[in-house]
């Protein structure tokens, strides 16, 4: 195995910007296997217990990966553990200041063959507030989940 290069020290320009299937075939599934990268790339965060305008700070205390005012995006590992409601088939996304909310239909992620499915991608938005009297914030996240693996998923938070 070569040697881990600290994205800190890479030349202006490099990002970081994975593709779905990156995410999934590699981040996920590596991290579902218990192999934790070093340095850390993606840090964990159950994103139900922060506010999303919480979640930058946190995810700059852990990665590697230098703030940058022109990006404004950031990538989480989160054990899957919204609670289900009573007699139904959503969950609950609540955090403390306001919720997030499912939006629109699951997307397969496919690999680069295009035929083979390796997981899904949901889309949520936040809303501040309580359900019925939330407020739609600028806030998105893109939840990847394995085909194999429900015990945690991988979360690319947005700020529009």
């Amino acid at each position: 195995m070569g040697a881990v290069t600290d994205l800190r020290d890479l030349p202006v320009g490099y990002r970081f910007h994975p593709t779905g299937e990156e995410f999934v075939t590699h981040y996920l599934k590596r991290r579902v296997q218990g192999i934790v990268d070093h340095p850390c790339i993606i840090p964990d965060v159950d994103i139900y217990q922060c506010d999303p305008w919480d979640l930058p700070d946190k995810f700059h205390a852990e990665s590697i990966i230098r703030p940058d005012d022109q990006v404004q995006e950031w990538c989480f590992f989160s054990p899957h553990t919204p609670q289900k409601v009573k007699r139904s088939t959503k969950f609950k996304r609540s955090t403390p200041s306001g919720y997030w909310k499912k939006t629109g239909d699951p997307k397969e992620v496919k690999a680069r063959d295009a035929s083979t499915v390796i997981g899904t991608k949901e889309y949520l938005v936040f809303y501040k507030g309580r359900s019925k009297n939330g407020i739609k914030a600028n806030w998105v996240i893109h939840e990847y989940h394995g085909l194999a693996s429900d015990v945690l998923n991988l979360f690319l938070l947005y700020s529009l």
